[in-house]
């Protein structure tokens, strides 16, 4: 895996530019590598074919694309494609018996080369105003930072919410672990953890799909729509989702 070396990426082609910076767009932070499994894997979108469809390699979840073409693009190094959203198309996935899980993760990378408008959806799977346990959406701010959030039923307009640190450098891939269920949200950037809250519940107990690249936090319980806050100017790229909690710091 590349690693930043002082202010310079060891192994990646393109390198550095004249001055000794790394070229942005292809620097990469630490974090779970893209050829790296994990036990429990439930579900992994690669996205190195895009067309009418997104393929999970375990064979179990195909994804579709809704509301026009994506964009394939370069992903991390050594990870092959990604893809790459303009703020229409989008990539819903069906609910299934595989989501109801009370304790797992969700790991993805992301990359941006312009902070959200407002706030844009990165992975959701929400509905609006239903008391409903496990509601659950990572999303892209107007600070350039990532923020996860997850609901229980006993409150639905709060619920425990955690964000990067820190804005995330634009134009890099960034390496983002999530761990839900007991004993808690975890948010981890690159290896490195973001933060911790106590949290019993997983994302069990409601019946809507997922959405990549767009909200569905508007939607009603068991649909997608209305989708809203679209993601532009970003990509992902090995979009997983398992069944355990993962050791994602490094």
């Amino acid at each position: 895996m590349q690693r930043l070396v002082g202010a310079c990426v060891l192994a990646v082609v393109g390198g550095c530019d004249g001055v000794g910076e790394p070229i942005r767009a292809r620097t990469v932070d630490a974090g779970v590598g893209c050829g790296e499994t994990l036990p429990g894997t439930v579900a992994v979108w690669d996205f190195e074919e895009l067309g009418a469809g997104v393929r999970d390699s375990t064979g179990a979840h195909p994804g579709q694309i809704v509301d026009g073409p994506v964009t394939s693009v370069a992903g991390p190094p050594g990870c092959g494609r990604a893809i790459g959203f303009a703020g229409t198309a989008y990539v819903l996935v069906p609910d299934a018996p595989a989501w109801q899980l009370p304790v797992g993760s969700v790991d993805f990378w992301f990359r941006a080369t312009a902070c959200a408008e407002s706030e844009a959806g990165v992975l959701t799977r929400d509905a609006e105003f239903t008391m409903r346990p496990g509601h659950f959406r990572v999303f892209w701010r107007d600070d350039c930072r990532l923020a996860v959030r997850a609901q229980n039923m006993s409150d639905e307009t709060g619920g425990v919410e955690l964000a990067t640190l820190a804005p995330l450098p634009l134009g890099a891939w960034h390496h983002v672990g999530v761990n839900f269920g007991a004993p808690g949200l975890e948010l981890v950037l690159g290896g490195a953890s973001q933060g911790f809250a106590p949290l019993g519940w997983g994302i069990d107990g409601n019946e809507n799909p997922w959405t990549m690249g767009i909200s569905n936090d508007k939607s009603a319980e068991g649909s997608h729509l209305p989708v809203w806050k679209p993601l532009r100017d970003a990509g992902l790229d090995r979009v997983r989702i398992t069944n355990r909690r993962q050791s994602f710091a490094r």
